[in-house]
């Protein structure tokens, strides 16, 4: 009972975010879209940049890769329920469903509020892997009509946080830059803003979406969902595990945080993807606010477990 007090005192914070997003959407002139252009354009990029730049870049690479392997694996796992949930949603949308994580936003605030720094790196190559995927093949599964090659090559060059990540690459071919960064007490104090700014614009986004959501879709059929994903994707990231276990990979503090992938909500940025069908919006909005509530209860079970 003590370390599940500690580990809800580490979260309170990022609860706390949570709420000021809410009041801010529900009484304020505050745009969401503002604040995730922020987030995604600046903040984003920042904490990416600083996570590969002063890691094993070969490692961080190594991580980005499996989260990529690992959304594929979720959606092909999805592929079988489509009959289930038919009138619902649609098949691509439903492996989006399974296989994008609400990393950037939810992921890495909160776990760099209980675990630190450290994991808070891990967690970000996992966002650049789920965030690599969700631009491509992700993109093409949301979309209603298939999309042209050069859409999906134009929308993966243009994302910010790959520019973070190729910066540091190049970089680390010049290691007294590095060096003058990490001594610079101005581009430490410029990290350290955007890593708390990333936890208060991200878990604040969280509050904002909640406000108007109206549970108008089949609740059952939405918990039924949201039970398949935990199961078939926990059952997934183990496999990942016991395999980079077997294989020597990874570190253990790498393995416990790809094993939280799971506990993630789903990436708040498919509904931008959904049909113009009032049913798919319907459902697809409420999967997004229950596994977002759904996250809040068993994350803490997972830092613990873990």
């Amino acid at each position: 009972m003590n370390a599940l007090f500690e580990v809800a005192l580490k979260i309170a914070p990022a609860l706390a975010y949570v709420g000021i997003g809410y009041v801010a959407k529900r009484y304020t002139a505050l745009k969401q879209r503002s604040v995730a252009n922020f987030l995604f354009y600046a903040l984003i990029p920042l904490i990416v940049f600083k996570g590969a730049a002063f890691s094993d870049i070969s490692k961080f690479a190594g991580i980005a890769a499996a989260s990529f392997a690992f959304g594929c694996a979720c959606a092909f796992a999805a592929y079988p329920l489509r009959t289930i949930f038919q009138g619902a949603v649609r098949p691509g949308m439903l492996m989006c469903l399974f296989s994008c994580f609400n990393i950037g936003w939810f992921g890495i605030p909160v776990v760099l509020a209980t675990l630190g720094e450290e994991a808070a790196r891990v967690m970000t190559a996992l966002y650049v892997g789920g965030t690599l995927y969700g631009n491509t093949i992700g993109y093409v599964l949301a979309s209603a009509t298939a999309p042209k090659f050069l859409a999906v090559l134009r929308k993966l060059l243009a994302i910010p946080a790959l520019h973070g990540f190729l910066l540091a690459v190049a970089l680390q071919s010049f290691p007294a830059t590095l060096n003058g960064i990490s001594s610079s007490s101005l581009a430490s104090s410029v990290l350290g803003l955007a890593a708390f700014l990333t936890s208060l614009c991200g878990m604040g986004l969280v509050g904002m979406s909640i406000v108007g959501v109206k549970a108008k879709a089949d609740l059952s059929a939405v918990l039924k969902l949201l039970g398949f994903r935990i199961a078939l994707t926990s059952v997934l990231a183990a496999l990942v595990v016991v395999l980079s276990q077997a294989l020597g990979v990874g570190t253990n503090l790498d393995r416990r945080i790809f094993l939280l992938l799971p506990c993630l909500p789903i990436a708040a940025n498919l509904l931008v993807f959904v049909s113009k069908a009032e049913e798919e919006s319907r459902f697809v909005g409420l999967a997004l606010f229950a596994s977002t509530l759904a996250s809040f209860l068993i994350l803490p079970l997972g830092f613990l477990l873990l």
